[in-house]
């Protein structure tokens, strides 16, 4: 029993990075450009997920901080580029970590991200190579973002195992696509007879929501919440708080020229 709860919880840990890459594959527009030193806080009375993060465009660094319901997470990365003539590399640099109110703390780093046909064709974006979480207690995940190659017909395939530090045993595998959904199975499917087919004991941890209405951004319902100003938000707020920012404001009104004048505006005072 034991056993499951902690390979549960560390199962659920390396879906909930694995999900936030799903969103990469519907999103490929931009609707605002981080401005330096933009900050933000997102407290909301029925999550109680209190955030703050900030944002230095040159060099691109985030950092943050979110409380939670027994747990606290906080993380900063920054972005090494490599420029391939048609595509573009982003190898993440930093480290995220997850603590829960019984002490147990895991970290774990982000996998590569390549953009391709950036300048003829259809965008599309890939996620590949290895993600170690490790843990304070026993056990660690070795999660595998498999890359895609042009004859491949099933991409964006993840699996990985859970291991018991202290045997070097499997005791749980993750399985899935990172755009459409993971699974968790207990025990090691490798040691199974041949022709175990370990679907068949597969537990869904998530599955992307096919919503049928598309926004003109691909923005999730929580991401344009992130842009809403509530009543007493202005008194509170501080002047860096990026739902400040006149240039979102206007595009949200549908006022896109003079969005985009802010836009620019602003951009040219971040070069100064």
């Amino acid at each position: 029993m034991i056993c499951t709860l902690v390979t549960g919880k560390i199962s659920i840990i390396s879906f909930a990075h694995i999900y936030h890459y799903q969103q990469w594959r519907i999103r490929q527009l931009v609707w605002k450009t981080p401005r330096f030193n933009n900050t933000g806080n997102q407290a909301k009375e029925d999550s109680e997920l209190p955030s703050l993060f900030m944002v230095s465009h040159h060099p691109t660094i985030v950092a943050c901080h979110c409380d939670g319901r027994g747990w606290k997470f906080w993380a900063d990365s920054n972005l090494k580029g490599k420029f391939w003539g048609r595509s573009i590399q982003l190898d993440p640099l930093g480290v995220l970590t997850l603590q829960f109110e019984d002490g147990k703390t895991f970290e774990w780093s982000k996998v590569t991200t390549s953009i391709y046909n950036i300048i003829l064709g259809k965008i599309y974006c890939d996620h590949y190579g290895t993600m170690r979480i490790k843990g304070s207690g026993n056990y660690s995940c070795k999660i595998k973002f498999k890359e895609q190659s042009i004859i491949d017909r099933n991409p964006h395939q993840v699996q990985g195992f859970v291991q018991d530090n202290r045997t070097g045993c499997k005791v749980a595998m993750i399985v899935g696509k990172w755009d459409e959904a993971m699974y968790y199975v207990l025990g090691d499917p490798t040691t199974k007879p041949k022709g175990y087919d370990p679907m068949s004991e597969a537990v869904l941890l998530w599955e992307r929501e096919k919503s049928s209405v598309q926004t003109r951004y691909n923005l999730t319902p929580f991401a344009m919440s992130l842009n809403e100003l509530t009543p007493g938000l202005l008194e509170i707020l501080p002047p860096t708080d990026s739902r400040l920012r006149p240039d979102p404001r206007h595009l949200e009104n549908g006022e896109y020229e003079q969005a985009n004048t802010d836009k620019l505006r602003l951009e040219q005072l971040q070069r100064q």
